[in-house]
Order: C-alpha cells, then structure tokens, then sequence
C-alpha cells in the first residue's frame, strides 16, 4: 500500500516519472511541478549486520546534509551506472570495499526541494555481508553503528520516519519507491515535508 502526506545528473519528464511507476498519492500540482526540473542521480548505500542488529550510519561533515547521520552515498559519475557508483561512493566515504554485484537494490527515492533547481533520484542499496575493511572516518563522513530498532531520527533527515526504520523492519516491500517534497534544504526549512508518497514499487506488487 502507498502512503501519502502533505527527501537525490539526468533529465526526466514528469511522464517519464509517472510511466515508472512512482507513486502518485500526495502529489499536488506543486510537486508535479517540482518534477518537471532536472533530475540528479544519486546512490545511498545502508551496511547491516543482520548477527547484531545495527546498521552503520554516517554523521555528515560537510557539504549537503551536513550535521545529519545518514546511508553512504553521493552523485552517480558519467559512464558510471548506478550501483558502481554506489559501490565507489561507500568506500570513498566509509573505506569498505564492496564488489558492485555484492550490493542488493531496495528501491528508489525522488527528493524535490524547493528552494533547489533540481529534483534528486537516490537509488537505495544495502548490503549484509561479505564488505571488505573496517569503517574509517574520511573527510567526508563519521561513521557509527546504530540498532536498527532505535535509530537516531532525530538526527536524521525528516523523511527517514516514513520509510527508513520500515524498510529494515522487513515491513516495506523491497522495491520500494518514494517522492518526498520539502520546503527547504538547509536550517529548518529541511525539516519541513510539504507532501510525500512511499510504497511498493509495481514490479513488487
């Protein structure tokens, strides 16, 4: 089931979008709006360890999102496809190696900020086991284990509630697919979530 209410480059159509297949529930004119900007690729990686229970976390340094603990990830580089970039990004910001083919798709997210000129897609990979290395802090990123049952929402992007501590729950359908729309990407305004949509992607359903 999809749930709406009033968080990542290429270029899509927001028919493109819809033929996709992302979720249409919450979706005003507004958003439908949003999505006619450009979109960024972007990756985020989340490392589990299902024998303890905690997922590795990183706190941001700098840049977007800083001071929020999020997944491991950033802008997918020409000639590279999504999840090769999600495997150079994890080790770039953590110092674990993984094999791309060693990395589970969970879903894709469409973040549109309005205060921003283009909307971000963030392809959604974890991975539970067999990473290479110990976690390192980088220039980028602090990492840090945290129980999957208590995360630190808090300190985290506004969207996470909605479908973070769900989807390591077992409890949203994996693919899954998201549209968050916020007032702002910095201060406050990044804590304001004007509409969302996130449920069961089709091929899932």
């Amino acid at each position: 089931a999809v749930q709406s209410k009033q968080r990542r480059g290429r270029t899509h159509s927001i028919q493109q979008q819809m033929a996709a297949g992302a979720p249409q529930g919450g979706c005003n004119a507004s958003s439908v709006q949003q999505l006619e900007k450009p979109i960024s690729v972007l990756t985020l990686v989340y490392v589990r360890s299902p024998e303890t229970g905690r997922v590795l976390l990183g706190m941001k340094k700098r840049g977007f999102g800083e001071g929020k603990l999020n997944g491991f990830g950033g802008k997918v580089e020409a000639g590279e496809t999504p999840v090769e970039g999600a495997a150079r990004e994890l080790c770039e910001e953590s110092g674990l190696e993984v094999r791309a083919d060693q990395l589970r798709l969970c879903g894709r997210l469409l973040y549109e900020y309005d205060s921003r000129p283009k909307v971000m897609e963030v392809h959604v990979f974890d991975i539970r086991e067999g990473w290479q290395g110990q976690p390192v802090e980088t220039e980028e990123m602090r990492p840090v284990w945290m129980p999957e049952a208590s995360l630190p929402l808090a300190d985290m992007w506004a969207d996470d509630e909605y479908w973070l501590p769900q989807y390591l729950a077992g409890d949203l359908t994996i693919p899954f697919i998201g549209r968050f729309r916020f007032k702002g990407h910095e201060g406050e305004d990044s804590k304001v979530i004007l509409d969302y949509s996130v449920g069961a992607a089709p091929s899932a359903t």
